[in-house]
């Protein structure tokens, strides 16, 4: 009754007619304390009476908390996504820029191969090779994942043209590898996180899945140990689908992952595909030999298969707590990557599904799938082995980005515009600033000329102050 008396003393105290107050009202029911939220309106009908009538809004309130944190969360999340999307735009262009460097280097060392003289120590470098070593300095220099191609050694017989170029190669070559990686990794979390969001469009490209699976998963092992890990097929070879190689690529990482970390140490890997042509349907098993606390998983039967895919749930860290290995897996695995694999699953309309069985673990993954022959049937008229563009067109882009400008001219002429018809612009000011008057002036020069424009939509520019716009 005290938090009824404290309303009445509020209301007495009041000197308008009419008022609402807010008052939380506390319930005992069986020695325990409810917090109920009520609007009160209070009504004086003359200076000694007043009359307060009580509504109990706590639903009211709950359904505007709920909304509240709806409306929170949804323009958290589209901020973050917008800062994401920057960020990870920003480093995959430093990333496409080191490769075009790496491009770059690897044309100009092999340029002249017929003065191998003027990368000796008793010569002077010629401008071209000089420029090649500026731009292996600023490769090297690039820190964290490409730390370790900083301390290759590289040859001492600083005086042999061919030991030389031997090293630069291989270093030339570890290099374009690590960038490589970096960016599948990005483009994989990128991807990752908009599944959890349910927000990706799987994206269909013509997919090998033998060279997606063991060419980029395992690009990490050296030859000699890809006998660890064995592949598969049903036909084989497979034909070529049109597929999301960014989801399926995700899905066979991690469980060629937890295969590795879960399963027998150093044991087999095995990966299985097949695919059922009359019902459309892909299966991947990946398949990894009894590891430690194997017998505790067979013992629970469906439940581990449930608990697996739960988020944040490791069944290895609970089976030992305490033991070194589980401490591992502690500080390495979030217990999110089995239930982000079934989102990925999801996406592609199929499923994921695990089996412990007393001498082994089998990872599945079922979806339906289309190969590219048929996609293109379904899709298009025209085969794209005929396609062709017309002779009068223009392709005409802009981007304020090197790399992407170089890019750019190479998606131009790969889609079939003649080199001497591709124009990129936005590697200054001028050119940016000048553009729409470029354009217009162009097609009006070019009346019975098509055009493919292809612009991004932020551009920014320094000035001679170095103000960026």
């Amino acid at each position: 009754f005290s938090s009824v008396a404290e309303l009445v003393v509020r209301a007495w105290a009041l000197d308008s007619t009419e008022t609402l107050l807010m008052q939380d009202l506390v319930l005992l029911h069986e020695a325990e304390e409810h917090i109920i939220r009520c609007e009160a309106k209070v009504t004086r009908l003359e200076e000694n009476a007043l009359v307060i009538v009580v509504r109990d809004i706590s639903e009211r309130f709950r359904r505007f908390e709920a909304e509240k944190k709806v409306v929170h969360e949804t323009t958290a999340r589209e901020k973050d996504a917008e800062a994401n999307r920057f960020t990870r735009h920003e480093v995959k262009n430093g990333l496409l820029a080191a490769i075009g460097l790496c491009d770059s280097l690897r044309d100009t060392l092999v340029d002249k191969p017929s003065t191998p003289t003027s990368i000796t120590g008793g010569e002077p470098m010629s401008s071209n090779n000089l420029a090649a070593t500026e731009k292996l300095g600023q490769l090297l220099s690039l820190r964290g994942s490409l730390a370790a191609l900083q301390k290759m050694p590289v040859s001492s017989g600083g005086h042999n043209p061919a030991d030389l170029a031997t090293d630069l190669g291989r270093c030339l070559s570890e290099l374009d590898k690590t960038l490589h990686e970096v960016l599948d990794t990005i483009l994989a979390e990128a991807m990752a996180r908009d599944v959890i969001h349910e927000v990706y469009e799987p994206k269909l490209e013509k997919v090998d899945i033998k060279g997606i699976l063991c060419g980029s998963n395992l690009n990490v092992f050296k030859e000699s140990k890809l006998e660890r890990f064995p592949y598969i097929s049903h036909p084989n070879p497979l034909p070529p689908f049109a597929f999301d190689p960014q989801l399926l690529k995700y899905i066979h990482r991690n469980a060629i992952s937890n295969g590795c970390k879960y399963g027998k140490k150093g044991g087999l890997v095995l990966t299985e595909l097949h695919y059922d042509a009359k019902d459309g349907m892909f299966q991947m098993d990946v398949v990894n030999l009894p590891g430690e606390h194997h017998d505790k998983l067979v013992a629970m039967g469906d439940a581990a298969s449930v608990a697996v895919f739960s988020p944040r749930k490791r069944l290895h860290s609970e089976f030992s707590e305490g033991n070194s290995r589980s401490e591992f897996i502690e500080s390495h695995s979030s217990g999110d990557g089995a239930w982000i694999m079934t989102k990925c699953a999801k996406t592609l309309g199929g499923e994921c599904s695990i089996k412990f069985a007393s001498n082994r673990t089998v990872f599945r993954l079922r979806c339906p799938i289309v190969t590219f022959e048929d996609s293109v049937t379904k899709n298009t008229s025209t085969h794209p082995s005929k396609f062709k563009l017309p002779e009068n067109v223009w392709g005409i882009a802009i981007d304020d980005s090197k790399i992407q400008r170089k890019l750019l001219d190479r998606f131009l002429q790969f889609a079939g515009v003649q080199k001497d018809r591709c124009i990129v612009h936005g590697k200054n000011m001028q050119e940016i600033e000048s553009f729409n008057d470029f354009v217009i002036e162009h097609v009006e020069q070019h009346p019975d000329d098509y055009f493919v424009l292809i612009a991004d939509e932020n551009l920014d520019v320094a000035d001679d102050s170095m103000s960026t716009h």
